[in-house]
């Protein structure tokens, strides 16, 4: 190789890592990556949270049907309830919100599944959706807002399957409060929401439990929904 090709080969090979560095320190951290598919489709409720899971366009009310999953005991049948979409800074706390009026379309007594409608002129990007069965020991996030503070996440991992009603039990941190929470996996995708929380103490198998949480997955509510899964679960 000759003294001039040698001189090209380091000139490009220096702008080839100098791009390289560029690109990367614009590109989002895997926590900030997991922190906005976590939470832009967050929702919290009375009591609870919910997320978003479907967003339609209304060509002639000019709106968005925008469709919300969240606990069954959270919501009646036929009443309204408000439903808050905030916006969420990194740490968590809450710079502004807006509110709509939604109504329950559809409700699980079993299984605790509750879907709620509401109206707005804006799109929100449902959260991305993962139907396969969870696992034992896969590593799960759980986001609530506990009494109505400010964003909570926690994680841990699955911990039982199919407790009763299709529920799977885990051991990522639950308060009361995080009702209709999304739970999601590593790659920030929804396997469930959680729906209860046990806190008095009890046997199983002859140990002592005190704190028991657990979760609906996503494979059971499309179970549940049947048909009408692809009604409401629009990404």
């Amino acid at each position: 190789m000759t003294k001039f090709k040698r001189r090209v080969s380091i000139l490009l090979g220096t702008i080839f890592l100098f791009i390289l560095i560029i690109v990367r320190a614009n590109q989002p951290s895997n926590e900030d990556f997991l922190r906005r598919k976590i939470t832009d489709s967050f929702i919290s409720l009375p009591g609870g949270c919910g997320s978003v899971i479907g967003c339609e366009k209304d060509i002639k009310n000019d709106n968005y049907q925008i469709f919300i999953l969240t606990a069954n005991h959270l919501v009646k049948k036929d009443k309204p309830i408000w439903v808050k979409f905030p916006v969420i800074d990194q740490t968590g706390k809450e710079v502004s919100f807006k509110l709509g009026i939604g109504k329950v379309v559809f409700n699980n007594l079993k299984y605790d599944i509750a879907i709620i409608a509401v109206k707005d002129r804006k799109y929100i990007q449902p959260t991305t959706i993962n139907i396969k069965p969870v696992k034992l020991l896969d590593h799960i996030y759980e986001i609530g807002r506990p009494a109505g503070s400010i964003l909570w996440v926690t994680d841990g991992c699955i911990a039982s399957l199919n407790v009763k009603s299709g529920m799977f039990g885990h051991s990522a941190a639950t308060y009361f409060g995080n009702s209709g929470g999304p739970i999601f996996n590593d790659n920030g995708e929804q396997v469930g929401f959680a729906s209860q929380t046990v806190l008095d103490e009890r046997f199983i198998d002859n140990i002592l439990i005190t704190h028991l949480n657990y979760g609906i997955s996503i494979d059971t509510v499309k179970e549940v929904l049947g048909k009408d899964y692809d009604k409401y679960f629009k990404e």
